[in-house]
């Protein structure tokens, strides 16, 4: 029984280290669209007062 609920802690502990990876790689998704919205801005406010 107590190497079962040994083994069911592993368990979940991989799962919380995956969730958190997942939720890592969101914020990473997350801050690069943020970055190049804002290039993206940037070159089109250049290309506007160059007409």
């Amino acid at each position: 029984m107590e190497g079962t609920i040994l083994e069911l802690a592993k368990i979940c502990r991989q799962k919380e280290l995956l969730c958190m990876h997942d939720n890592v790689d969101d914020l990473i998704e997350s801050a690069l669209n943020t970055k190049l919205l804002s290039i993206n801005s940037q070159c089109l406010d250049k290309k506007e007062q160059e007409v």
